[in-house]
């Protein structure tokens, strides 16, 4: 955006007057302050333009607290998923577990089964 000055070849109010606008709708747009800085430099209204200058440092810092905060929330939300994934991997364990215990329990089952049988099979002959 800081080339469109010079690609318009609009006088620097009409420039000044067109950053402007687009600040109405975008307020933190640095480069909207940084070219009205500019054109009021080439005016040589250099309080101006350092006042332009200044809101556009002003954005940029507020734009990069912003950057870290959302940082902070990404790198909470990374150790919120790892998190996540570690319970996931301990689910899985539990469910390999369980799994382990039915099959052991199932074992069991059918040798108790084969033992009540052999127990019948054994009450049937002594009788």
């Amino acid at each position: 955006m800081r080339d469109l000055l010079l690609l318009r070849g609009t006088t620097n109010e009409d420039a000044i007057a067109q950053f402007e606008a687009v600040l109405q709708m975008m307020p933190t747009c640095v480069d909207c302050h940084f070219n009205i800085g500019v054109s009021y430099g080439r005016l040589d209204r250099f309080e101006d333009a350092e006042a332009a200058w200044e809101e556009a440092q002003g954005e940029v810092e507020q734009l990069e607290a912003r950057a870290l905060e959302l940082q902070a929330e990404i790198d909470e939300l990374k150790r919120r998923l790892a998190d996540l994934e570690n319970d996931a991997d301990d689910v899985d364990d539990a469910l390999e577990e369980a799994e382990e215990v039915r099959d052991e329990a199932q074992a069991v089952r059918d040798e108790a089964r084969a033992a009540r049988d052999d127990a019948a099979a054994a009450l049937e002959r002594l009788s």
